[in-house]
């Protein structure tokens, strides 16, 4: 005997002996794990969320969304990480920023992004001791959608037609990206349009240098493509400006034709500087 008696909350009668001793320090270690459980909430690190929601891209930063039904009881931060789609060296995964977690205000703004990109993002959750859920997918692409691509079913060449989308306020569209490129097909077949001008052509059309150097009217990188097999890639005067034809593949024309176009929606930054660091506690890569 331990000379502990029956005052221990045991059966009347019962002494603990040195047989009893482990089975009582089982019991206190499984307390205590069932304590540190509700404490911290019981996090769990293999929990996969629903992605956020883009509620609007601006220039240089986003407006992202989640829904508070699928927030982790206990969730004091999140991490949101955006892509930078069909980027040149392959789509750029960024490191990311974390911010507190608020039920009330279920919004974040995420800042930096590189202006006139293509992005998708993703979110994981935290606790109080950074135990971290899982990534989740990425959110739905929401840069250039149909309610910013138009036709313009006029026909004009392609400085007409560029200077018809910059008096509208907009631009002939830039593609990044398959699905704009199909978007635009799918607009041709509704409207039975044969041949459409995008935003793309040879810098160096209209003066003396030889070089064919594709860029587009928004001065983004050329790093996404569709020619037809067979088109002229290398540009002279007679093939200096780019059309979509009605398979969605990319052609190369003299900028004098007359052609239908498409046009695109500038959207431009509407959030303060203020706003674009709201909640930011750090940027880096988290574990």
């Amino acid at each position: 005997s331990s000379g502990i008696n029956a005052e221990w909350p045991l059966r009347p009668g019962t002494q603990l002996t040195h047989h009893s001793l482990p089975l009582i320090a089982m019991l206190f270690a499984a307390i205590s794990v069932v304590l540190i459980s509700v404490i911290a909430g019981d996090y769990d690190s293999d929990f996969v969320p629903d992605a956020p929601t883009i509620v609007e891209e601006f220039s240089h930063s986003a407006h992202i969304s989640v829904e508070t039904e699928n927030v982790p009881s206990g969730t004091t931060q999140v991490h949101l990480q955006a892509e930078e789609l069909d980027d040149l060296t392959g789509n750029n995964h960024e490191i990311g920023y974390t911010f507190p977690y608020n039920a009330d205000v279920p919004y974040f703004y995420y800042p930096q992004l590189n202006s006139n990109e293509y992005h998708v993002f993703r979110i994981k959750y935290g606790n109080t001791d950074s135990t971290w859920s899982q990534y989740s997918d990425y959110s739905s692409y929401n840069h250039a959608d149909a309610s910013r691509v138009s036709l313009i079913e006029v026909e004009r060449n392609w400085p007409e037609a560029n200077q018809y989308c910059l008096a509208e306020g907009k631009r002939l569209v830039v593609v990044h990206s398959q699905k704009v490129n199909t978007l635009m097909k799918s607009a041709m077949a509704s409207e039975e349009v044969e041949s459409a001008w995008i935003g793309l052509y040879d810098a160096h059309y209209n003066d003396n240098d030889t070089t064919t150097t594709w860029a587009w009217v928004d001065g983004t990188k050329f790093n996404w493509s569709n020619f037809e097999l067979g088109a002229v890639e290398d540009s002279t005067l007679d093939t200096a400006a780019v059309s979509i034809d009605s398979v969605g593949e990319w052609e190369t024309l003299d900028p004098a034709d007359k052609k239908k176009f498409f046009c695109e929606e500038l959207q431009t930054e509407s959030v303060n500087a203020r706003h674009e660091t709201v909640g930011v506690i750090q940027s880096g890569e988290l574990a």
